[in-house]
């Protein structure tokens, strides 16, 4: 049917950078109607698979395709095509007279999104020459290398140790700081934030 095999067909959609739409043929340029498909009517379902990966939010329209092939009595053949279902929902016509200007081809859309979390662990080590160190006897911090204020301060133990805290991330947190300066995209799903430790001086 139109090129497309009986039953299930799943087509893999090629990478994209983020943000930016990518495009799958499903029906190559080859398929031509004839007088033979006049009275036919193929009808399609398109719709995302859902794999469950950690992160995703995947699309839930369900699109209807129905290909419709008339004949007119001056032997003019008419494909209609009628997409219900969701943001790409219209009716598509299409003509066997040459002289028509072109039709755009049917675009079905289909809209994805991202979100990541997660936290990490920040600590340090104190050292004192001369004697021993007290617990809570100095103060330390961490901020952005870009500077502003800070997002961390913590005080060391009477062994040296510096817990800091955690710092937490979200793939929209992390867009945000790449907006203020404060990060770097590196590529996708991947990014680098400088942070500057310091000891406060009283």
């Amino acid at each position: 049917m139109l090129g497309l095999a009986e039953g299930s067909n799943e087509f893999a959609m090629p990478a994209g950078t983020d943000g930016d739409p990518v495009l799958k043929k499903i029906l190559s340029d080859d398929v031509a109607f004839t007088q033979s498909d006049v009275g036919k009517t193929y009808t399609y379902e398109v719709a995302e698979v859902n794999e469950g990966a950690a992160g995703y939010t995947y699309d839930d329209t369900a699109y209807t395709v129905t290909i419709a092939v008339t004949i007119s009595d001056t032997g003019k053949l008419t494909v209609t095509t009628t997409v219900t279902g969701g943001e790409s929902a219209g009716t598509y016509v299409y003509t066997s007279d040459s002289s028509a200007q072109p039709n755009p081809h049917v675009t079905l859309a289909f809209t994805n999104s991202y979100k990541a979390e997660g936290d990490v662990a920040i600590s340090g080590t104190k050292t004192l020459s001369g004697r021993s160190l007290t617990n809570g006897e100095f103060s330390f911090a961490v901020k952005y290398a870009a500077g502003g204020d800070d997002l961390l301060s913590a005080k060391n133990d009477a062994n040296g140790s510096i817990d800091f805290g955690t710092l937490s991330y979200s793939t929209e947190s992390l867009a945000q700081l790449v907006k203020d300066g404060k990060a770097k995209k590196v590529q996708d799903g991947k990014w680098t934030v400088d942070y500057v430790a310091y000891e406060k001086i009283h």
